[in-house]
């Protein structure tokens, strides 16, 4: 079905050069619509600001189409997304309540609640995703509550579902899908294996 093209917010950062909106080439402040194919080349990531600032950040080699993402009443929304190929994060402020629906293949996961944080990665071998908020996450009858991440083989079904103790944020979704390419930071450089800055906690 075809979707209707509206616009939902505008790009907030774009590696150069490696981001692309329905193959023409992304720059800061483009328009972001609906129905629109975004993809990203190895190395490239893109973050997106949506309306009420909710943001969406598009990991590397990546394919995503916002189907739906509706403002239906203050701080209220109801978004759908299909991921094609790669990853990304979906990230509310706390006081907005997200329906969110996410398409992978033949699978359907969806997160309910405020400060949704979720965070989806699909590859050739495995489709993972990780509930780094205070939304639910639901794939069929499993339910990820903070903190748990889930493998999910696509032909046999077959899901493993876990969680990583004392992690939160970008650590928790990149430990989690094994790939630091969609979280808000991004990769962090290496810095010869050291944990880097500890995140303020709060």
């Amino acid at each position: 079905a075809e979707v209707t093209r509206e616009e939902i917010g505008k790009v907030l950062k774009v590696a150069n050069g490696k981001a692309f909106g329905d193959d023409k080439k992304l720059k800061k402040k483009h328009i972001v619509e609906t129905g629109a194919l975004y993809k990203t080349l190895a190395g490239g990531d893109l973050h997106l600001m949506l309306d009420e600032k909710t943001r969406i950040f598009i990991g590397y080699e990546s394919e995503i189409i916002i189907n739906k993402f509706d403002v239906v009443d203050k701080k209220v929304h109801e978004v759908e997304i299909e991921l094609i190929s790669g990853s990304f994060l979906y990230l509310s402020l706390r006081k907005t309540s997200t329906d969110l629906k996410v398409l992978i293949d033949d699978n359907i996961l969806t997160s309910k609640g405020f400060e949704t944080s979720v965070a989806f990665l699909k590859n050739e071998k495995e489709i993972r995703f990780v509930n780094a908020g205070r939304s639910s996450l639901t794939y069929e009858d499993k339910i990820l509550s903070f903190a748990e991440y889930a493998i999910l083989q696509p032909f046999s079904k077959s899901i493993s579902i876990d969680s990583i103790p004392n992690a939160k944020g970008d650590k928790l979704i990149g430990t989690a899908l094994g790939d630091f390419s969609m979280t808000v930071m991004g990769v962090p450089p290496d810095t010869g294996g050291g944990e880097g800055t500890p995140a303020a906690t709060g």
